[in-house]
């Protein structure tokens, strides 16, 4: 069941919006906290200080939405029991995906700078997937109380939205 218009953007009704342009599916935000979906209550690292994608992000967040498996698979590669909406493959977005759910270009006239579709929004920095390819220390991320995207310090706590393929 979808509600919302159909259009662009899809509200799947289980916590989930469809990007009907990208082919994205995104986790939408909600105010039912503490939990990975709770917009206040979410400070995630990329790295632990190896410049690997070991932080709280892959080891929490991830996952927590991919039923036990940060990278999106369980052991065998067929189970998918305990993940978000009935999908195991969630990730982290990258750069460009994540500028794709801006309301506009830098700097954006409102704040947060997203569709209030994907439920209540932090006007903070959102981690990409996405490294710095001159710093390894420093990943890319969005900021939507501006639209802004620069590269930062990948051990600091920065919020998250998961996203996977819709198709």
């Amino acid at each position: 069941m979808t509600t919302g218009c159909v259009g662009r953007l899809v509200d799947n009704g289980d916590g989930t919006i469809t990007d009907n342009q990208t082919k994205l599916m995104w986790e939408k935000k909600d105010d039912t906290c503490p939990g990975v979906h709770c917009f206040t209550d979410e400070s995630y690292t990329w790295s632990t200080g190896t410049n690997n994608p070991d932080g709280t992000a892959f080891t929490i967040f991830l996952a927590t939405l991919n039923g036990g498996f940060a990278l999106g698979s369980s052991d065998d590669g067929t189970t998918c029991s305990g993940s978000f909406a009935g999908h195991c493959d969630w990730r982290l977005p990258t750069i460009v995906e994540l500028q794709s759910i801006l309301l506009q270009p830098y700097p954006c006239s409102t704040s947060p700078c997203i569709n209030p579709m994907f439920g209540p929004t932090l006007p903070r920095f959102f981690w990409a997937a996405t490294r710095d390819n001159t710093n390894a220390a420093r990943t890319w991320d969005v900021r939507f109380s501006t639209g802004s995207v620069q590269p930062f310090d990948n051990t600091v706590g920065d919020c998250v939205r998961a996203v996977r393929s819709a198709l």
